[in-house]
């Protein structure tokens, strides 16, 4: 049988350094790299550092700062809690008082991997944290409590990481041929020179009309579709495409009385405000009710026939947006921009050329991601153990 061992026999156990605070990080800046510590905390991804400090720091309180050296085990006791991250051999690096460090005990280095349990043992950390919220706690307690099993390093440890470290090969793989993907989506964006096009003012192209205000998330909550109904998609900015904010009753009635504006068919929303604003979205066809985030884009009637909707998105997307000069959730796009910004649109087969392309490289792009998601969860997917050695 696989014998099983509470973690703190195998582990020792190094808290991180308190008064390790952002003015003693900015004030003891490292010179160079040779002089470079990189610091960990309690972020939700110890993979990259928060900052660097310079060799022979002190903390806030003129104490030396400690610095620790891989193979070892960043645990983050809150925040992030319950979180593991290895780290290789030769690493050196320094923690705050969010995290801490297990270190295999001599008498064990020839029998775990730290790569490999954090592999197998991540879930089991995340089920004993205390809270679900933005104020994760991992007792340090559990680790005189949390049983593991340890199986052969030769047999099981060392064969799981290899198996990781393969599908890990193929991810990149599959990132490089994505990102190859992208560049050829940038590339089906370009017109041939020798293809006339006609130039136009996007406000003249398009009619832009604005959705509803007082669509709040109350007032869909309080309205929602009945039996025989024919119920509404709400359609926001605020959000990415494909979150919609739900579905109301046809006779939804806005708070000043008044029926809101649907819209039906084909168009383009552009969203109005919030970490979005400027981001153009295709909607494709059915009836909809927008809120007041986005702006509904749809050819005006000398148009009609000659724009692909999902070409001049993809066309223009990055000349509207730059034109928001936030990017935080308080940004605003405005609709002025619009009767400035110049566009040249070739004839209609151009852009349907173009636009079959996009959507064929879009899909695989998606596709590819996917396919990235599940390669990612497999590798670090923890195994059923052997009951016996």
């Amino acid at each position: 049988m696989i014998e099983t061992y509470v973690v703190s026999d195998i582990f020792d156990y190094f808290p991180g350094n308190h008064g390790l605070t952002e003015e003693v990080i900015y004030s003891q800046k490292p010179a160079s790299i040779d002089d470079s510590i990189a610091i960990f905390s309690g972020s939700s991804n110890n993979e990259q550092p928060l900052g660097h400090i310079k060799q022979g720091a002190k903390n806030k309180d003129g104490d030396p700062i400690q610095y620790f050296t891989g193979p070892c085990i960043i645990l983050t006791k809150d925040g992030s809690a319950g979180l593991l991250t290895y780290k290789p051999p030769n690493t050196r690096f320094t923690i705050n008082h969010h995290a801490c460090v297990l270190k295999v005990k001599k008498e064990w280095a020839e029998k775990i991997q730290c790569e490999w349990f954090v592999l197998q043992y991540q879930t089991l950390f995340n089920q004993v944290v205390t809270s679900r919220s933005d104020n994760r706690i991992f007792s340090t307690e559990w680790l005189d409590r949390l049983r593991v099993n340890l199986p052969s390093y030769e047999k099981v440890q060392i064969p799981q990481l290899e198996r990781k470290r393969y599908l890990l090969d193929i991810l990149a793989r599959f990132q490089s041929f994505r990102g190859q993907i992208e560049l050829l989506l940038d590339g089906a964006m370009a017109s041939p020179n020798n293809i006339p096009t006609t130039k136009a003012i996007i406000s003249k192209v398009f009619d832009i009309r604005g959705g509803n205000s007082g669509l709040t998330a109350e007032v869909i909550y309080n309205n929602p579709p009945v039996k025989g109904d024919d119920p509404l998609p709400v359609v926001t900015g605020a959000t990415l495409e494909e979150n919609l904010m739900g579905k109301v009753s046809s006779t939804l009635k806005l708070p000043n009385g008044k029926k809101p504006k649907t819209f039906d068919g084909e168009c383009i929303l552009l969203t109005r405000n919030g970490f979005y604003a400027g981001t153009m979205f295709h909607h494709l066809s059915g009836k909809f009710v927008p809120n007041d985030h986005v702006y509904i884009l749809t050819p005006r009637p000398v148009w009609l026939g000659r724009v692909n909707m999902k070409w001049f998105i993809h066309q223009y997307s990055r000349l509207v947006r730059a034109t928001v000069t936030s990017r935080s959730d308080n940004a605003t796009f405005n609709k002025g921009w619009l009767d400035r910004l110049t566009v040249d649109i070739p004839e209609i087969g151009c852009q349907d050329i173009a636009a079959n392309r996009i959507g064929y490289l879009e899909a695989t792009s998606k596709y590819i991601h996917v396919l990235e998601q599940k390669l990612f969860a497999l590798a670090h997917q923890a195994i059923a153990l052997p009951t016996e050695g």
